[in-house]
């Protein structure tokens, strides 16, 4: 699998404090059916906790597959 992603989403995660390794595995955890919403046409809404704040203070992601 190959995963993409912007320059200004790549600004967000760093700003955020989100590594690419944290990226992969919210992308292997969609590929294995673990995500909070199918939006249709393989994209993919998926929560990630955030250090200290549990998943519903934490990041939304919308993945495309």
């Amino acid at each position: 699998m190959r995963i993409f992603k912007t320059k200004a989403f790549g600004r967000l995660l760093e700003d955020a404090g989100f590594t690419d390794a944290e990226l992969i595995t919210a992308t292997e955890e969609v590929n294995r059916g673990e995500y909070e919403a199918n939006l249709g046409g393989d994209v993919f809404k998926k929560r990630i906790a955030r250090s200290g704040a549990g998943k519903s203070g934490g990041f939304r992601f919308i993945l495309y597959f």
